[in-house]
């Protein structure tokens, strides 16, 4: 059982809340994230909802690219940060929540129009079912990394692909989420009408992802792909992984946990389906990609091979089916093809904002990474860097926008104890360190390569999804292939829909002078759309 709130110190901080705090706010698109005292601490509103004392906030992309693109920002002055480790220090007298004070937990903010929950302040809100207690056999700052990609991942797989958790072998019993979303326990009208269909009719019992089930998996250098390879593994599924083999295929070809049942590189991609094609073929029911609309489109060709293929011949007439044929099925983290779903194939958005508004989904999945953490059946992404105060924010979304972190993340620390966090930077020992560390990765001069919509932005705002930054970007890496084994009221605390930022309107400012923009005076200018 996890408890970890009996450490020295945890009553001071407890008993010492100020009324007020640090935030670090974003107050204009195309600026750098400024620091601000004298915010208040947000209060907490019902039996359900805890404080937390920020310590470790992980960094997603969306970070970066949302002020620079201007996207997925609701409101202004805006506070951002998805993911964040830290102590509850304080929740309801009444509550029977499963957190206590002194707990140590991973914050996951899918809830991201609620400021009270945002990661870049001292103190943030989170309701007990979207926080996961921390195991002292792992790192909080490695923690801070798992979060939002952790909940991408099984709602990937457990919804859209509708695999079943709970029975998986050597593993604790994890969520059967169809089972859950279709039953009793989930009224129907409580699910957001965006995310219904797919929650409820999004695919047939009979088509479920099972042990033995082929899933390709393109992007799979990313956070989310990380975790989504790993719980595909765990449930028994075989794994094509399509990425950067330059970047990352002797990575992840020798690495003990993210080793896929074939690597393929995504330098060309139509060499890229016909690899998949002719080792998997029409045993290939599902594909996830984390990459983007292109890529999605890529994938598609992977799925349907019988109808592309050049100069087949035709096929004779299959025997009359009894029931209605098994579909394939194309999810998309950050977008998926412009062309219609062909038949036989079902287009899948994953409906990320199921955790935050539907309890029982999110408690169902904070319990079982807490006991994936505790059983060491779970690895979080490698920690490629660690900043230090809500300055390193700044310096860690720039060190991310010239495309430095790349098949990891990026920690920023709050701790004041946590001074030799450097040290702490996480390889898996028996692989080489990642290309993307060495001179050549950096495409020499240190711009911003592949500036395409991360997982972790649909993870935390599926509709403000920004299909130009997945569309562009260029591609590089070898064509070989590997086959292997296994102040108090000036920030809004929550943030009506009928606020929410334009994805179409770009925001205005100054040439940049290194990474960041600085802003105009005359505040923020409406201009064309990015192309």
């Amino acid at each position: 059982m996890i408890h970890n709130g009996d450490d020295i110190g945890i009553t001071e901080a407890m008993a010492d809340i100020p009324e007020t705090q640090t935030v670090l706010i974003l107050h204009a698109a195309k600026q750098p994230y400024e620091t601000a005292e004298g915010y208040q601490v947000p209060e907490i509103q019902d039996e359900h909802e805890v404080l937390v004392k920020t310590e470790h906030i992980g960094l997603n992309p969306i970070d970066w690219k949302a002020p620079d693109f201007n996207f997925a920002i609701p409101c202004l002055p805006y506070i951002s940060g998805r993911e964040l480790v830290g102590r509850v220090v304080r929740r309801r007298p009444s509550s029977h929540s499963r957190l206590r004070d002194g707990d140590r937990v991973l914050v996951i903010s899918t809830d991201y129009r609620d400021l009270r929950k945002a990661a870049y302040q001292q103190y943030v809100v989170t309701a007990d079912f979207n926080a996961a207690r921390i195991p002292a056999s792992v790192s909080p700052r490695a923690a801070a990394t798992l979060g939002v990609a952790f909940v991408a991942a099984v709602l990937s797989l457990g919804v859209c692909m509708g695999v079943d958790f709970s029975g998986v072998p050597g593993a604790p019993p994890g969520p059967d989420l169809l089972t859950l979303l279709r039953g009793v326990a989930v009224d129907p009208e409580s699910l957001p009408r965006d995310i219904r269909d797919e929650c409820l009719a999004g695919i047939r019992d009979r088509e479920r992802a099972v042990a033995g089930d082929w899933v390709v998996v393109w992007g799979g250098s990313s956070t989310s792909a990380n975790i989504a390879v790993q719980l595909a593994r765990l449930a028994g599924l075989r794994v094509v992984t399509v990425v950067d083999k330059l970047r990352h295929g002797l990575r992840l070809s020798n690495h003990s946990v993210l080793r896929p049942d074939l690597l393929v590189d995504s330098h060309d991609p139509s060499r890229a389906v016909d690899i998949i094609r002719a080792n998997v073929g029409k045993n290939l029911r599902f594909a996830l990609d984390t990459s983007g609309r292109e890529s999605a489109g890529w994938l598609l060709r992977a799925l349907r091979p019988e109808q592309d293929a050049a100069g087949a011949p035709p096929s004779p007439p299959e025997t009359p089916r009894t029931t209605s044929p098994t579909l394939k099925h194309l999810i998309g983290l950050t977008g998926l093809p412009k062309e219609q779903a062909p038949d036989g194939v079902a287009y899948h958005t994953v409906p990320i904002k199921v955790f935050h508004e539907v309890p029982a989904v999110g408690e169902a999945l904070v319990a079982w990474l807490e006991k994936l953490l505790e059983s060491g059946l779970i690895t979080p992404p490698e920690l490629l860097g660690v900043e230090q105060g809500f300055d390193g924010i700044n310096r860690g979304l720039d060190r991310m926008r010239r495309g430095e972190i790349r098949g990891g993340r990026m920690v920023v620390s709050l701790d004041p104890a946590g001074e030799g966090a450097r040290a702490e930077v996480t390889r898996d020992a028996s692989v080489p360190p990642a290309l993307v560390d060495s001179p050549m990765a950096g495409g020499g001069g240190g711009g911003v390569e592949e500036p395409q919509q991360s997982e972790s932005s649909v993870a935390s705002s599926p509709e403000f999804t920004s299909q130009k930054l997945a569309d562009t970007g260029s591609r590089r890496g070898s064509a070989t292939l590997w086959q292997g084994g296994p102040a108090v009221s000036s920030v809004p605390r929550s943030v009506p829909d009928g606020q929410l930022a334009s994805e179409g309107e770009v925001a205005q400012g100054s040439p940049r002078r290194g990474s960041l923009w600085q802003p105009k005076p005359e505040g923020i200018a409406v201009e064309t759309s990015l192309s």
